[in-house]
């Protein structure tokens, strides 16, 4: 047992839907001791790559508030002195959830999803990720009641999930501690049809082999199921 849980246990996951009055879409996740902010605000403007088409956009940005973490991290408000980890991470993000819309259903419109952690403790972008979904329905559901399209225009659900592997163990969404401890940590993004979408994995000091991903990649499915299942619920709860 680690941190009163087994080894393929999640940790508690609490969502509030519509905090913001003023955007179109909102969520907060607390997920174990990650706490996550997501606003979906909608524009009538789309990226230069798309004004001669047919299509609108997703755009979703992941920023570190200064005391999320540990020690104070810099604000950044400028291009020179972007963190390139956020870059990454809220590039990872928005390929992945765009992938879920039909984006020509709102075209020369944009979704901005603003990622904002408020306090970090291992695996923010999972539940960004898992915020960032929640917010966009709510968005999408306030279009659709405005007429800007009559089916909902999501293709399927989409979730991740984080594991480390230490000392040939397997830790399913481990905090901060034991991410920061373990010799490799694997970041997956599924959609709730059970295809991957994106899997990163990186490891520190020791590697692993293509065996132990594949165990890895089974057991996270049971945990899939966990999240879909409480996605659906809190999307379809009003």
């Amino acid at each position: 047992m680690r941190s009163g849980r087994g080894n393929d246990e999640l940790r508690k996951i609490e969502v509030i839907k519509n905090l913001n009055k003023w955007a179109e879409g909102s969520a907060e996740v607390i997920w174990g001791g990650n706490r996550i902010n997501v606003t979906a605000s909608l524009e009538k403007r789309v990226p230069p790559h798309l004004l001669n088409t047919n299509s609108g956009w997703i755009a979703v940005e992941y920023r570190m508030l200064p005391r999320s973490t540990s020690v104070r991290k810099i604000r950044n408000e400028n291009l020179i002195n972007t963190d390139a980890r956020q870059v990454e991470i809220s590039r990872i993000l928005g390929r992945i959830i765009r992938n879920t819309v039909d984006l020509t259903a709102f075209p020369k419109k944009t979704i901005w999803l603003d990622c904002d952690v408020i306090q970090a403790d291992g695996g923010t972008r999972i539940a960004a990720l898992f915020g960032a979904f929640i917010a966009l329905h709510e968005c999408l559901k306030m279009m659709r009641t405005q007429g800007i399209f009559t089916e909902m225009p999501l293709k399927y659900r989409v979730c991740g999930i984080s594991a480390a592997i230490k000392d040939g163990e397997i830790l399913v969404d481990p905090d901060f501690n034991e991410d920061f401890s373990s010799d490799a940590d694997i970041n997956i993004f599924q959609n709730d049809k059970g295809e991957i979408l994106e899997i990163q994995g990186g490891a520190e000091g020791r590697g692993y082999s293509g065996n132990k991903l594949m165990e890895l990649l089974e057991k996270v499915q049971p945990v899939f199921r966990e999240l879909f299942d409480l996605q659906k619920n809190i999307v379809d709860g009003g």
